[in-house]
């Protein structure tokens, strides 16, 4: 009978680590990841990460998934809700197409963006307003760049505009989305123009709106 693996044998062993790797991160990436300052007494879904490299989009939840095994595998914490909500969101990343099928899951996202379904349409916000009323949502208010930049991709998504990675440089301020910008003005018939957003911009945008009066501010 083989010994029972140690709690570090077993987070390596994991297929959550294995995907990760897979897709990219190094061993080191992912030892030196961690939750940012964060109280174990909060709810375990406002713990922010603090991953040590910015993760693709389609990697957040493989990442937070991990951190949590990271936390109950490592750590074995006592029993809370906070660690069944852990397990609970380690099992469903686990059952996510996102784990089962990797490939798969790119290759939606390539569908996606062959298959445009949507624009910044005159008379909606500009990807700067957009960005100034995510980041000064109260929800939001405390939330880095980093950890505010999934929702500005979810938040594009839902409008339909297909947002994919970008060709990256490496660095973390060079990674950057494509979306779907508005026709120009000349030929308003023409076909949907990919557009840009690094993550650099994203950040200048997040700071500048936060230091100024802000709409939804007020309204909160």
């Amino acid at each position: 009978m083989s010994a029972a693996m140690t709690p570090e044998e077993s987070l390596k062993n994991h297929p959550v680590r294995r995907e990760l790797i897979a897709g990219g991160w190094t061993a080191e990436e992912l030892d030196a990841s961690r939750f940012f300052n964060w109280n174990p007494v909060l709810p375990f879904q406002t713990w922010p990460m603090a991953p040590s490299k910015l993760p693709r989009q389609e990697d957040f939840g493989l990442v937070r998934a991990y951190l949590a095994l990271r936390w109950l595998v490592l750590d074995d914490p006592p029993a809370s809700r906070n660690r069944d909500d852990a397990w609970a969101y380690v099992a469903d990343v686990i059952a996510a197409p996102l784990v089962a099928s990797g490939l798969a899951h790119s290759e939606a996202q390539r569908k996606r963006a062959r298959a445009p379904r949507g624009i910044l349409a005159d008379g909606e916000p500009t990807l700067d307003q957009l960005i100034g009323n995510l980041a000064t949502k109260p929800e939001y208010a405390d939330l880095k760049p980093s950890e505010l930049w999934p929702h500005l991709i979810a938040e594009l998504d839902e409008l339909g505009l297909a947002p994919t990675d970008a060709p990256e440089s490496g660095k973390a301020r060079d990674i950057a989305i494509e979306y779907n910008g508005r026709p120009k003005p000349t030929a308003p018939d023409a076909e949907l123009r990919r557009k840009t957003i690094g993550y650099g911009r994203f950040c200048n945008v997040v700071s500048k709106s936060r230091r100024k009066p802000h709409p939804s501010r007020a309204d909160a």
